[in-house]
């Protein structure tokens, strides 16, 4: 580990992912969009973004940021996205394969959750 640093690589990327385990509660929480959430998910056209805003949605308010692999969220997390949306979950894999719709998201996502471009919620 260089000097200076406290983290592992290993660990770095760990703490920037979507951790392997949700509590139930934090499904229903985040992960079940309604009212002006599921509007907001449903102006994207095809199931699979509307199930890659959503999760990226409920991720940054339930990490506080947005993990880059999507693909690696809880699956009761994208299984509750998918009833929620009349969405197949495995639809997550054809999700914004192009890099500049994925950064476009992100910054409609952002918007939407109220987070300021510092990630400092507005």
């Amino acid at each position: 580990m260089p000097p200076g640093r406290f983290l592992s690589d290993a660990e770095i990327e760990r703490l920037g992912a979507f951790p392997e385990h949700i509590e139930r509660g934090d499904v229903i929480r985040f992960f079940s969009p309604a009212g002006e959430d599921l509007a907001f998910v449903r102006t994207q056209r095809g199931a699979s973004n509307q199930l890659g805003i959503a999760l990226q949605l409920g991720a940054v308010r339930w990490l506080g940021f947005i993990p880059e692999d999507l693909t690696a969220a809880p699956p009761e997390a994208l299984a509750a996205l998918g009833e929620a949306l009349d969405v197949p979950p495995r639809a997550i894999f054809e999700y914004a394969v192009r890099a500049p719709t994925r950064v476009e998201h992100r910054l409609l996502v952002r918007a939407h959750a109220g987070w300021g471009g510092s990630g400092v919620r507005a």
